[in-house]
């Protein structure tokens, strides 16, 4: 006891305990929050990689044989479904796994995914003159609005077969298509099996970034 009778204050007690308490509180939601995160990343990773496995492909374009409507570099998105030659329409872009014997280097094609426009659709028949505006396909001219130069520099005449399209690039001066393979064991035609994807648009670089619309001729 003090002088004057008054007691020393005992020291408070708890204190500790209650920052502690506070210190845990503030740590838990911080964990919780680490790991939705963490959970969330996850699910859009699982997601994006299903996607293009299944839905979606992404493609560098390797050569000019497409130009102007690709150009040798740009990144393009594919879909995948809906890409069996009966879905197919005339004027369709589409990638296409090498049917055999079209990898050559004349023209200027090295990519393992071949990008080529359709022309030909199952039984019709398909032909060209050298230096004609146009392509025939029995018996009509079609209207390609997409290209710079003249619609043939290689002739052909030929009947694609059920199951199979026939495949020319834009550029019709360089591109190694079906006019140049129709020696090869798939007679030029690309069949269901190649198929890849249809493109539908260009994701770089940035200043060519754009939907790429279905064309019919």
């Amino acid at each position: 006891m003090r002088p004057g009778g008054s007691r020393r204050r005992p020291p408070v007690s708890g204190r500790p305990s209650t920052c502690w308490a506070g210190w845990e509180a503030d740590v838990q939601p911080r964990s919780q929050r680490i790991l939705t995160v963490i959970g969330i990343a996850a699910a859009a990773f699982v997601c994006g990689l299903v996607l293009k496995l299944t839905v979606l492909g992404i493609w560098l374009v390797p050569s000019d044989s497409m130009a102007p409507t690709l150009q040798s570099g740009d990144v393009v998105l594919a879909v995948r479904p809906g890409t069996s030659v009966s879905q197919l329409h005339r004027g369709d872009v589409i990638g296409f796994a090498d049917p055999g014997g079209w990898m050559t280097d004349d023209p200027d094609d090295h990519s393992h995914q071949l990008v080529k426009r359709v022309i030909g659709l199952p039984g019709e028949h398909v032909s060209c003159t050298v230096g004609s505006d146009t392509i025939e396909i029995d018996g009509r001219h079609i209207v390609e609005p997409y290209l710079d130069q003249p619609a043939c520099t290689v002739a052909f005449d030929v009947t694609v077969p059920e199951h199979a399209v026939w495949m020319m690039g834009d550029n019709r001066s360089d591109s190694a298509d079906s006019r140049y393979h129709q020696d090869t064991p798939s007679g030029g035609f690309v069949s269901d099996q190649w198929i890849r994807g249809r493109v539908v648009g260009i994701l770089s670089p940035f200043q060519r970034i754009t939907q790429l619309p279905r064309t019919q001729g």
